[in-house]
């Protein structure tokens, strides 16, 4: 009976967005497989966190990955109270100010990012070219590569809510730098995805039935021995790093058997 195989894009959003906006101490946390999350959890808590302590380290999972986009105080005490990255927390709406905080405060390019593509916002407008890296914008369209792009021919200025608006399927929404970074991260982390689908079907002639997320399911034969010989050779394909951004540390974890629940 095939198997398959699982292989996943570790943090690979986060990976992306401190890349892009050159955050070079998380970049190189990346590279030396640092354990950002139990290091951030130590600061909040003023103890150290270990693994063992899965609730705070969860704590700390949440605002490496998700704070990247600009999460507020309530966001924050929401989605912990919710169990979103480890077991239920309930937080205190000062502890999500101190948690935003802290997260700023370790990325500070990252907020500059923000600030950069809010002003980019003036150029999608005016449909005018801007060069941010892997990220170009012309002709009032976000482009990523791998020829990904977003369309932002409805953007306006919404004078009374003082606020940038633009249409996403058929209801118009407000949109501000850390959004469009979001966005753009996203695109790029599907340009990753998609290329190393493509090359693991032409050069392993792997089968993938399905993605999810940044997971890539692979069908693989019977035989355990070739069964694993071709997920190493997938995970291969997979860690290679894009030349639109050269310095990107990838890391790839994968397993296999008849099911992935």
């Amino acid at each position: 009976m095939p198997k398959l195989g699982k292989i996943d894009l570790s943090q690979i959003e986060c990976r992306l967005l401190t890349t892009w906006a050159r955050e070079e101490a998380a970049v190189e946390k990346f590279r030396r497989g640092d354990d950002q999350y139990c290091e951030t959890a130590s600061i909040f808590y003023g103890r150290p966190i270990t693994k063992a302590d899965v609730a705070e380290r969860g704590v700390g999972k949440q605002i490496i990955l998700s704070c990247g986009y600009g999460a507020g105080a309530s966001t924050i005490v929401r989605t912990a109270r919710n169990g979103t990255y480890g077991p239920p927390v309930v937080l205190t709406l000062d502890q999500g100010l101190q948690l935003r905080d802290l997260y700023r405060g370790q990325h500070k390019m990252v907020c500059a990012l923000w600030e950069q593509l809010s002003i980019a916002m003036f150029s999608l407008y005016a449909g005018t070219e801007m060069d941010l890296g892997p990220i170009q914008i012309g002709d009032r369209r976000i482009w990523a590569p791998g020829g990904l792009w977003m369309d932002f021919t409805s953007l306006k200025w919404d004078v009374k809510e003082k606020a940038w608006k633009h249409a996403v399927r058929g209801h118009e929404r407000k949109t501000y730098g850390s959004r469009v970074v979001q966005n753009c991260v996203e695109l790029m982390g599907r340009n990753l995805i998609s290329t190393a689908m493509v090359a693991i079907n032409r050069e392993l002639k792997l089968k993938i039935p399905l993605t999810v997320h940044d997971d890539i399911v692979v069908v693989l034969p019977d035989d355990e021995n070739e069964a694993k010989h071709l997920l190493n050779e997938a995970c291969k394909i997979v860690e290679r790093v894009p030349d639109w951004m050269p310095e990107l540390p990838l890391k790839v974890e994968a397993k296999i058997g008849e099911n992935l629940e």
